[in-house]
Formats: structure tokens, sequence, C-alpha cells
């Protein structure tokens, strides 16, 4: 599924971040109909060290399939940890 972030970001200090992520998503399934994922991301991220920051996010699509009317919705959550090598 490729996709295309776009991220735009609030920082309300040096260790804090607010960010937004509209997405556009593409899946090619074989022998069926392919689908485009529209939605977002919202996320906070906070460095906590030189080395190490912490994100949380929340994410809504709305799928649409080729050949098909159903309107599904897909939510997902994540946290992550990025690691920082020194230069």
């Amino acid at each position: 599924r490729p996709h295309l972030p776009l991220y735009a970001s609030y920082h309300p200090t040096m260790e804090d971040a607010i960010y937004v992520t509209p997405r556009w998503a593409y899946q090619v399934v074989t022998n069926d109909d392919n689908s485009h994922f529209l939605g977002g991301s919202l996320g906070y991220a906070r460095q906590f060290s030189p080395k190490i920051t912490g994100m949380v996010e929340g994410s809504y699509y709305l799928p649409s399939t080729q050949n098909t009317t159903t309107s599904n919705q897909v939510y997902q959550f994540g946290l992550g940890v990025a690691f920082h090598l020194p230069r």
C-alpha cells in the first residue's frame, strides 16, 4: 500500500511536537478490485533526551473499493520510539 503523507507540525517547546498528517493510500489487489484510502493522522511527539523521542498517533481512514458501495471505516492507534544516532 504505497501512501503519500504530508506532515505539518507545531512545536510549543523544544521537546514537544503536535503534528497532523493528511494521507492517501492506494492498494492494488491481484484478481480483485483495488482500493483507495483517504484519511489522516494526529500525533504527539516528546523528546525525552538527545537520544530518545517517544510518539503516540491516531489515524482515521475512509476506504473506497472499486465496484463496491460499502462504507467501512478504519481506525489505527500507534506508539513509537525514535532513537537518534550521533552525528
